[in-house]
């Protein structure tokens, strides 16, 4: 692997992290509202702000991040979400060892597994979803994912 791989491959890592951060502001805000304002359970609340933070970082990661804009599909997206969805077993097996079993504070908790699964998260993504060369045919109808995902523009 030579320095300039490196330095792009730092780059999308980068540029992960920042939009994982808008995803993890809004993960953790729709968990606090769901979980401690309207008193839902805490894995439920999870999962729903995981969700949606995961759907919104597909958005900017296919326009910014890995630039697949005009290769967009509804089985990328699926595959993301795929990614993602192992990404939020880990995500709620950590929180269940660190909060449960562990006692830690349940936000922290959440920010340990946030952390290890960014890990995964950026490493499947890179290797799988965004590939250059993705072997997988993404053969369903292309689809506008800003009237999908973003009903604004």
């Amino acid at each position: 692997m030579d320095l300039i791989h490196l330095k792009k491959i730092a780059g999308k890592v980068f540029k992960f992290g920042l939009v994982g951060l808008l995803g993890t502001a809004i993960d953790f805000s729709l968990t606090f509202l769901l979980k401690d304002i309207l008193d839902q359970n805490l894995y439920v609340a999870n999962t729903i702000g995981f969700f949606v933070a995961a759907s919104n970082n597909f958005y900017l990661n296919s326009f910014w991040t890995f630039r697949k804009a005009k290769k967009l599909s509804f089985n990328l997206y699926l595959t993301f979400i795929g990614v993602s969805a192992i990404g939020l077993l880990f995500h709620s097996i950590i929180i269940y060892v660190a909060h449960q079993q562990l006692h830690h504070e349940f936000y922290f908790s959440k920010c340990l597994a946030t952390v290890i699964v960014f890990l995964w998260n950026f490493g499947a993504n890179y290797l799988i979803t965004f590939r250059k060369n993705n072997h997988v045919k993404l053969t369903q109808e292309r689809f506008d994912l800003s009237d999908q995902i973003m009903p604004f523009k």
